[in-house]
């Protein structure tokens, strides 16, 4: 990681209000004009510019974005139920099931100007704006080692879906003689930098000036981002070693500079962002690294101690809101700062993360992800809260943090917020994912900055290079948006295996036994299962995973019948489902019969496997207990809407995981291969297309319902507890699984998200449990 300053010193100031004027004690000149077609220009546009990339691994190969054979999907990761703050497990909601690839590496920049020893340039800055469905990226670029020039790379981000796909071109770079940009932004048009220069027709004067580098500039774009030919840079001199961060916010931008030396204070300098012409200045804030902005006013940290003073949007007195001696005490480093909602979050390098509140209280916090204070540092601060496509169109609300950690690579969170399941009011916390969640750690990389929006991510590598990262989501499980209720049946919950274990049945041996598995089984509970569920009311459907103990990689669906729809469920699923093909994208022959891809769209889970299953090759991505929604092909808000009915199914081994996709079949016999046959998890369904179970290995109970689930209300979550068997008999001489009745292959819940369903049609089987587990009926 490349250092801010060239000469070090600790200026520290704790008064509460800063003293701020607009008169510089060295002032600056007036706003400077730079031709672009100058023979001898300081500052060029160079097309298509020569990029140098040595990878850490000699056998990584390089690659760019419109290469797409060598994208390199980054492991999925979950997040745990874990607060950082005090390091007790809490009941907070997991976070989203995110899946990261690598769709392009860049490395240094070769400077085009006519200098010895080809002048190398590294990423140190990333700024994204949306164009239309595009995104372009402007990358800031220093020199390695103790030169000063640099560059700003722009990138442009097409083709972008939600499986993991994106095209990274890189447009054109601007190239600066004499100068580094440590710093940019973008606003209606203008490309915006801050850094520092030693050159003359950037204004600075070294008689004059002396340590006094700093600067900003400014470049006007077209719609595609380019200058034109008549382009000229307006760049403004400013007071201290070098510009730390550039905000534009309004028409205005607000710009920090960090200082080295008791002669040259850093500050905070609030321009017109049209001309340059300054609006209000304060340059007594020494160390200042960064600034953010809202409506709310102007938030600079400081550093060497942490600091964070409040100005009003259009200067003014600024009020010291935060001081805390003992953190960000690494010299001359990366930080920054970022407002969002109640919060500033301020990665403080060796201090890690600190998310405060703005009224200067620490309401929780990251420490850097290791022991080695120089390079285990927490830099650079990304929150993606935009919606985030799907492979299958749809898209996903999250709050994603990402942090530059250095060596230790890229880190990232979720920010939880709202009610636990118990009910508890909790506030914002940061959740981190499963196992250790690095992306990019440990290969040979200094995570320096990292900037994202959509689906995309970009770092730039404080030893060199830069990486482009497409965000995705795990395309065999919903985003997870809670925990499951913990008031049902807490061997349901907590130990399921031991209500219904493997292999024996729920009608005979040691569960007949068991006065609640008896009683859930009985004949008239089990005539009493719904044919559908029907919606009452509009409303969002929630499934709560439990547990599931099956040694297949079954997926399970549900298909709509509308509001409105007079024809029998048979009947409509013949019509509009089977015949025309809407439930299934296309064909394809596996092991010599035809196979039916299952449509995405009525897909719940195309894996119903849970995240550790001592079995590696069915372990999956479902967190036990975690509630995840379920959206509807039918609508654009995903929710179902009154008089609808929903039907479920299931495909048994019906996920193939390359290529991540659902085989089934629509024979009604089985053979040696048939373990994915469709299975309607419906009374009517399942008379219409003769697929039931065997009915020698049910009672007759089973065999007239010739349902495969049984499902009641439970009173106590106010949601429908439902149990599935995966197997549909044997055949062949006994060449496919024996069926068994153990009714754990998949258990979970249904509901509508509020503390009791009542936008679901209740079944007329209802049971409530007591803290001793013992099973209540009731009406």
């Amino acid at each position: 990681m490349k250092n801010f300053y060239w000469i070090l010193s600790i200026i520290v100031s704790c008064g509460v209000l800063w003293s701020c004027s607009k008169e510089d004690e060295n002032p600056r000149a007036d706003t400077l004009r730079i031709e672009l077609d100058e023979d001898d220009a300081s500052i060029r546009i160079v097309p298509n510019p020569d990029i140098t990339y040595t990878p850490a691994n000699p056998d990584d190969k390089f690659f760019n974005g419109t290469d797409n054979a060598v994208r390199k999907d980054l492991s999925p990761v979950e997040t745990k139920l874990k607060s950082l703050k005090d390091g007790e497990t809490d009941a907070l909601p997991p976070g989203n099931t995110y899946r990261f690839s690598l769709i392009g590496e860049y490395g240094t920049l070769t400077l085009s100007f006519p200098a010895p020893d080809n002048v190398l340039v590294q990423a140190t800055h990333v700024k994204i704006a949306k164009s239309g469905n595009d995104y372009y990226a402007f990358v800031a670029y220093n020199e390695k080692g103790d030169g000063h020039h640099g560059a700003i790379g722009v990138f442009k981000v097409t083709d972008i879906d939600g499986d993991n796909h994106a095209t990274v071109t890189l447009q054109y770079s601007i190239e600066m003689k004499n100068a580094e940009v440590s710093a940019i932004d973008y606003y209606n048009n203008k490309l915006l930098f801050t850094g520092a220069a030693h050159e003359p027709k950037f204004g600075y004067n070294e008689t004059d000036d002396g340590y006094n580098y700093a600067f900003c500039g400014s470049i006007t774009l077209d719609a595609a981002k380019n200058p034109d030919e008549n382009t000229t840079i307006a760049v403004r001199k400013l007071t201290s070693f070098q510009g730390t961060s550039v905000k534009a916010y309004g028409n205005k931008l607000y710009v920090t500079t960090g200082d080295g030396t008791k002669e040259t204070q850093g500050g905070l300098y609030i321009l017109n962002a049209a001309d340059l012409t300054e609006v209000y200045s304060s340059p007594q804030l020494d160390h200042a690294r960064s600034v953010d902005i809202d409506s709310e006013g102007v938030y600079v940290y400081q550093a060497e101690p942490a600091r964070i003073t409040k100005f009003p949007l259009e200067g003014g007195s600024g009020t010291q809101i935060y001081a805390q001696q003992e953190e960000s005490t690494q010299k001359d480093a990366k930080s920054e700062i970022l407002a969002w909602k109640n919060y500033l979050l301020v990665a403080e390098n060796e201090s890690g993360l600190r998310m405060i509140t703005k009224t200067g209280d620490v309401h929780d916090f990251l420490s850097r992800p290791g022991e080695d204070a120089e390079r285990h540092v927490t830099n650079s601060i990304a929150l993606n809260t935009d919606p985030k496509l799907k492979a299958n169109g749809t898209s996903v609300n999250s709050n994603l943090l990402l942090l530059a950690n250095g060596e230790r690579g890229v880190y990232w969170y979720d920010i939880a917020s709202g009610k636990t399941a118990k009910n508890v009011e909790f506030t914002d916390r940061m959740l981190p994912g499963a196992g250790g969640n690095a992306i990019l750690g440990f290969v040979g990389l200094s995570a320096n900055f990292i900037a994202s929006e959509g689906n995309l991510a970009f770092l730039a590598d404080g030893l060199g290079g830069l990486k482009v990262l497409h965000i995705g989501f795990d395309p065999d499980v919903p985003p997870v948006i809670g925990e499951a209720c913990d008031d049902i049946m807490p061997l349901l919950l907590n130990d399921p295996a031991s209500l219904f274990p493997p292999g024996e049945s729920v009608f005979s041996g040691s569960q007949n036994n068991n006065e609640i598995v008896k009683t859930l089984f009985a004949s008239e509970n089990v005539d009493s299962i719904p044919e559908f569920i029907a919606i009452l009311e509009d409303t969002e459907l929630h499934i709560s995973f439990h547990d599931e103990g099956a040694a297949w990689q079954s997926a399970f669906g549900f298909f709509v019948v509308p509001a409105g729809e007079t024809r029998p469920i048979v009947q409509y699923y013949n019509e509009e489902v089977k015949q025309l093909g809407k439930l299934y994208t296309g064909t394809k022959s596996e092991h010599g019969q035809t196979v039916y891809v299952l449509n995405q769209d009525y897909t719940i889970f195309k894996q119903i496997s849970k995240v550790g299953d001592i079995d590696p090759p069915t372990d999956g991505p479902l967190i036990p207990n975690a509630v995840y929604k379920v959206n509807n092909y039918l609508t654009t808000d995903g929710n179902f809407k009154k008089g609808d009915k929903i039907i479920f199914f299931l495909v048994p081994n019906g996920y193939r995981s390359n290529p991540g996709e659902v085989h089934i079949v629509f024979d009604n016999s089985l053979d040696s291969y048939g373990y994915y046959q469709l299975l309607f998890c419906n009374k009517a369904l399942n008379q219409a297309t003769n697929v039931y179970f065997d009915p020698n290995a049910y009672p007759k109970a089973f065999y007239d319902a010739k349902a495969n689930y049984n499902m009641f209300y439970n009173v106590s979550c106010g949601n429908f507890m439902i149990l599935i068997e995966d197997i549909a008999g044997s055949s062949n001489g006994g060449e496919l699984y024996e069926p068994d009745t153990d009714f754990n292959d998949i258990i979970f819940s249904i509901g509508d998200g509020t503390a009791g369903t009542v936008k679901l049609e209740r079944p007329r089987f209802s049971v409530g449990f007591g803290d001793d587990n013992i099973l209540k009926i009731t009406d």
